[in-house]
Order: C-alpha cells, then structure tokens, then sequence
C-alpha cells in the first residue's frame, strides 16, 4: 500500500470483514458455493487483513446466518 502503515490501521477498523467476506462469497460463487480458502486469500490479499481475522469473520457470518456451508470447505451467501 503506497500510503503506508497508517492506511492499514485505518483500514482493519473500517472494513467491516464479515460484510466483506459475504460479498467476496457471492462473487466467487459458481453455482456450487465458494471455496472457503479462496474467500479467505481474496478478502486477505485485498484489504491486507491477517487471513486468521478473515477466518473469524467468516465464522461470525456463518455464526450470524448470512452464509452457511452447502459442503465441506464450500460457503454459500444467503
């Protein structure tokens, strides 16, 4: 990130990674769900968020019934 480190502070507190990670599973969606590692590498290498917070945001929205997992490793938007 060309502004620096203060970008990414800012960043970790205003991007809200569970809505971030539901919009990432919608788009990388084939009809089947998502892969869950490839939302997690997707949200992680765009916002620079450690890939641990993804995975717990993930949860949060799998936890908070806006996503649910059709198979293992595989999540669905709702």
């Amino acid at each position: 990130n060309e502004e620096g480190e203060e970008d990414e502070t800012a960043s970790d507190e205003d991007v809200d990674l569970t809505a971030v990670a539901v919009e990432t599973m919608r788009d990388l969606d084939d009809g089947d769900g998502a892969d869950r590692e490839a939302v997690t590498a997707a949200v992680a290498d765009e916002y620079g968020a450690d890939p641990a917070d993804v995975d717990d945001a993930i949860e949060d929205a799998l936890m908070g019934g806006q996503c649910y997992e059709p198979t293992e490793g595989t999540l669905k938007a709702i």
